[in-house]
């Protein structure tokens, strides 16, 4: 979804920075996004780190270093809202203004996210129908006396804040 958001809003070069793919929301945003967006014309770059402030905010020091090189990144999709929310910072001290010179789409709606300046955009999950479908599991399993596997797929609402420009 956040590819598509960011196609929508005329973005054509795009930085994810992603999250270890050894955990499955990493991998699953990562490989969500990079699909969405594997027959389109975009340019797209990837920095690697962990899923935390202090990785958005050394990952800033990359963007700014590439920020006067005509391949820039318009638009950066992080893994979560922790990236995005030091990557923010990082670029603001630097004097790069968001939206107005690049777009920033965090994920988890953290309640953060609409308090840093600019409010980030996100997408948010609905943990209270997590935590049921795990209580579900989990009393199957306890009642079955055996493991069960589920795949659990939540919805994920768009919340369009001030981190998102049009081109």
């Amino acid at each position: 979804m956040a590819a598509t958001k960011l196609l929508e809003y005329n973005h054509k070069r795009i930085l994810h920075l992603s999250g270890p793919v050894k955990y499955p929301s990493a991998f699953y945003r990562r490989k969500g996004f990079f699909d969405a967006l594997s027959d389109t014309d975009v340019y797209i770059t990837e920095i690697p780190g962990k899923m935390n402030w202090s990785c958005g905010y050394k990952a800033g020091s990359s963007v700014i270093k590439d920020f006067s090189v005509k391949e820039n990144p318009t638009g950066i999709f992080t893994a979560n809202d922790w990236m995005a929310i030091g990557l923010i910072q990082k670029l603001t001290e630097a004097g790069i203004r968001i939206p107005q010179d690049i777009s920033i789409i965090g994920c988890d709606d953290i309640p953060l996210a609409k308090e840093v300046t600019p409010a980030l955009t996100t997408f948010k999950f609905d943990f209270k129908c997590l935590i049921g479908e795990l209580i579900s599991v989990l009393n199957e399993e306890h009642i079955s006396e055996r493991q069960v596997y589920k795949k659990i797929l939540l919805s994920a609402p768009f919340i369009k804040r001030e981190s998102l420009r049009r081109i």
